[in-house]
Formats: structure tokens, sequence, C-alpha cells
């Protein structure tokens, strides 16, 4: 959804970017990543953009930032440059994403559960291991989603977008991820 105080096409421009599933057999595979711009409020805008890189691990890019970019946050956020939140490989919004419904379906009947009960925890593995042979009975190649490749998303996607440089804004989980980025 589009935040209030913010139209689509205008204040915020969103799409779909697609990147190999292993940046080093370009010819293989795809992914496909949301990706959400918010164009600065000042003209001409600072040419390096800011990208936007959340907690987690696993926590959504775009449920964490996009909610808040036409607040008083954002707009500092947007104030002299452009904004980029890219959904990373396997979370919600990208494609394929990697939720597991079958341990969020054993969590939740567990929750009244001694968490270190051996029953709870083979249950908890069983739920892990029917998540990953769904995926892989999918074609997901679990082996590409790894900081690397999603390293790599990024600078793919900011190149495609025009940008020569940009800065990255990160917190708790993503900053292992900026880490890689600059790396």
């Amino acid at each position: 959804e589009i935040p209030a105080g913010l139209a689509e096409g205008q204040s915020v421009l969103c799409g779909y970017a697609t990147v190999p599933d292993q940046h080093g057999r370009p010819g293989g595979p795809t992914l496909r990543l949301t990706v959400a711009k918010f164009p600065s409020l000042s003209k001409p805008p600072s040419a390096d953009a800011l990208v936007l890189l959340a907690g987690g691990p696993g926590e959504s890019n775009l449920l964490a930032f996009v909610p808040g970019m036409g607040s008083l946050v954002g707009r500092c956020f947007r104030a002299k440059r452009d904004v980029v939140v890219i959904e990373l490989r396997g979370l919600f919004y990208s494609e394929p994403n990697l939720l597991c419904p079958e341990r969020f379906d054993t969590q939740e009947a567990q929750l009244d559960q001694d968490p270190n009960n051996p029953r709870a925890v083979a249950d908890d593995m069983d739920s892990i291991c029917r998540c990953r042979q769904r995926l892989t009975n999918r074609g997901v190649n679990l082996a590409a989603f790894s900081n690397t490749e999603t390293a790599a998303d990024i600078v793919t996607v900011m190149t495609a977008l025009g940008y020569e440089t940009f800065d990255l804004y990160a917190n708790s989980a993503g900053t292992m991820l900026a880490q890689q980025v600059m790396g």
C-alpha cells in the first residue's frame, strides 16, 4: 500500500528488478525483487541516493520503511536525496520468497508449551525440513540466498536505476549486509 501523503508515480515509484539468482552465472535462473524509489524533495537532488536496510535477519525492508516515508521522518530522509527501498531476495515481497508457513503453524501450536521440550524441538525441526523440501521441490536454489548475492543485488539495482554512488542506512542485521555491500 502507498502510505498517506504519497502518490504512486510522483512521490513513490514502484516496480520490480530482475537479478540473477547467482551473480557469477548471469545466464542462469533469475529472481524478482520489489523496489520502491522515493524521489528527493529538493531539485536537483544529491547525486548519491540513500538505500535503507532493515534488521532481522529476514525483516522486510518494504514493511519496515515504506509506511513511514510519508511522515516527517520520511520527508527528512528525502529532503536532499532519493531514497530507495529494495525488498531483498527471499523476503516477503520478493519472488520467490522463503516464507515458511510450516514453521509458523508449528510455532503457533506450541505457544503454550515449553520450547525446550524435546517433542517441541523435534516438531520445530520437522517443520523446517518440510519447508526446505517444499522450496527445493519448487526449484528454489537455497544456496543462492546469501549476503554475498544480496549485496550484489543492491549494486545491480542501484546501477540499473542510474546511480553511480549511493549511501546505506542500516540497522541491526542490515549492518552486516551494508558491510558486505561496501566490501
